[in-house]
Parts: structure tokens; sequence; C-alpha cells
């Protein structure tokens, strides 16, 4: 099975007592990142930071062996939004090395039904991440997918907008 790792390069908050006036982060894990009291904010603040999060992790993977795409290196992004996990994350490849792949587009755009309509909260990036090991692995060739070049030119930079037609469950 192929390898990933994660890295989080982002901190949201869920906790704010106006009596305080303290501001706490945690990870997506739950653990307290770091804490500041040297925010300055007003009192109508405090709704808008209650709802406040927004969050990007960058997955290293690397090709299963006896695959296709064995010992390449590549990234994902995930975005995560305030609706998660009852909301897919976006998900796409990022970085110089986006796979070749009947399923994912030059820009990194992955046609993946868990990623949109299929996508259940139980879902973790773990399973995400190794979905997408899983895609990858079956590949027979490594080819684009034949509307790469329109889709590129006329894609939203937000793969959760288009409105994919799965029709391909060969690779």
């Amino acid at each position: 099975m192929g390898k990933y790792t994660h890295t989080l390069i982002c901190l949201f908050v869920i906790f704010y007592s106006e009596q305080i006036n303290h501001l706490i982060f945690f990870d997506f894990l739950g653990t307290q990142c770091c804490s500041s009291s040297k925010f300055s904010v007003r009192r109508d603040h405090f709704r808008m930071l209650n709802v406040f999060f927004y969050c990007r992790w960058f997955i290293d993977m690397e090709g299963a062996s006896g695959t296709l795409y064995e010992g390449e290196k590549f990234q994902l992004l995930f975005k995560f939004s305030n609706r998660y996990p009852f909301d897919s994350p976006q998900v796409m490849f990022t970085g110089e090395n986006i796979p070749v792949h009947p399923h994912v587009y030059s820009n990194g755009h992955i046609c993946l039904s868990i990623l949109t309509e299929d996508w259940s909260p139980a879902l973790s990036v773990q399973s995400v991440c190794l979905s997408i090991i899983s895609m990858l692995s079956s590949c027979k060739e490594k080819r684009r997918p034949p509307d790469n070049s329109f889709y590129v030119r006329t894609c939203n930079k937000n793969p959760k907008k288009t409105k994919w037609w799965y029709h391909d469950d060969t690779c």
C-alpha cells in the first residue's frame, strides 16, 4: 500500500471567552495547539469568531509498490469548510508532480465519487487517501482524461463545483 503523511498548516478558533478575552486554538484531532490573550477583539466580533473555520492539509503520498506509480511522490491538498464532516473537503493533487491518470486532470482535480455525491461524514482523511491510492494502483495505463484540455481551460478552481459524470470504473 502507498505511504502518506500529512502536515496541518492551519488552526481554527473553537473557543472565545469574553470574560477573559482569550482565544484557544485546536487542531483537527482536538489537541490544543496554542492560546493567546494578545488579540484585540471587539465585543461585536464574538459571533463571527464562533463560526471561523478554515483549514488546509497537505498530504504527501507515495505510489504503491508493484503499480505504475511505484516510488512516485505526490501531494494532495485537502481544504475543509466549516461544514466538515457533513460537507466533503475539497481534495486535489497539487505541486509539481500531478499523476497522469484517466481520472486525474492536469490541474490536479480528481474525478472520484466519494469526493462529491457519494461523500459520507463517516469518511475520514485516511479513508479518502486510501481510496485515491487504490484508484492509482488499479490503473493499467498512464493517460489523461480525454477531455483534459477543455476541462482545465473551463473549470472552476473548486473541483466540488464540477458536475462529474461517473461513467468509467475500469481504472
